[in-house]
């Protein structure tokens, strides 16, 4: 009697390392795909938007762009922010060379970031790159 409880001891904890163990697994690859998913709508989003926003600057100048953005923002779960690659902008990306060679390689660049606000997770952030006729580059930002 005591051989069976100690088998069947044995099997319920091993059944339970292995069913533990594949819930972990199944949620890191839940979460690597959702964040896939968001860095690809962000994307998107901003190969659509990037050149109406472009146009808008063009024609209207920064700040009304910026306005053009942020109301776009606030009907979206994305927070998008209009971004200068220069140092005019305080809290701005900071974007080494490497980053910004792949963001003119690939369009787009996304990478986890600490939360600006101060908060205590990191941000899965995504940067679209703006083509302005002025020599002033501009990404749009996804988090």
């Amino acid at each position: 009697m005591k051989l069976a409880f100690r088998f069947t001891a044995t099997l319920v904890a091993a059944i339970t390392l292995a069913l533990a163990l594949n819930a972990y697994l199944r949620v890191r690859r839940e979460v690597v795909l959702y964040d896939q998913d968001n860095a690809s709508d962000a994307r998107t989003i901003g190969r659509l938007l990037g050149p109406i926003v472009a146009e808008k600057w063009r024609n209207d100048g920064f700040e009304s762009a910026a306005l053009l953005v942020a109301t776009v923002s606030d009907r979206d779960e994305l927070r998008i922010g209009l971004r200068a690659l220069d140092d005019s902008e305080p809290g701005g990306p900071q974007l080494s060379p490497g980053d910004l060679d792949l963001l003119a390689r690939s369009g787009s660049l996304t990478r986890k970031e600490r939360d600006r606000r101060g908060g205590p997770d990191a941000l899965l952030v995504t940067y679209v790159p703006i083509s302005l006729p002025t020599p002033r580059r501009a990404v749009l930002e996804f988090s």
